[in-house]
């Protein structure tokens, strides 16, 4: 989901430990995103990331610069558009609604 289950997601849900994508420097949009709102093309609190404290201060970033929301707004146009080419695609109704609640699974971290 573009990077935010592996920055924010639940290790019960995701399988992988809290903030996992910061550990591992990993390069998602949601991280591209927050270096490029912060004017960072050096080092910025998003990487290098080495314990709890790190993953919270760079969370903290990614919320405060807009990164996350800006990421999400994304991730709901993504779905919707892909939701309406279902809709067009003239799949049988059944397949066409379970494609589209499978889209809102996979992209709804709230759920």
């Amino acid at each position: 989901m573009l990077g935010v289950f592996g920055v924010f997601g639940d290790p019960a849900l995701t399988g992988k430990p809290a903030g996992a994508d910061l550990f591992l420097g990993k390069q998602t949009y949601l991280l591209a995103e927050a270096r490029r709102r912060t004017g960072g093309h050096g080092h910025t609190p998003v990487d290098d990331v080495r314990d709890e404290a790190e993953v919270a201060a760079a969370r903290e970033l990614i919320v405060a610069c807009g990164a996350l929301e800006a990421v999400e707004r994304r991730i709901d146009l993504l779905t919707r558009k892909a939701t309406a080419a279902l809709e067009r695609a003239g799949l049988p109704e059944e397949a066409s609604a379970a494609l589209a609640e499978l889209a809102r699974q996979v992209t709804d971290r709230r759920a």
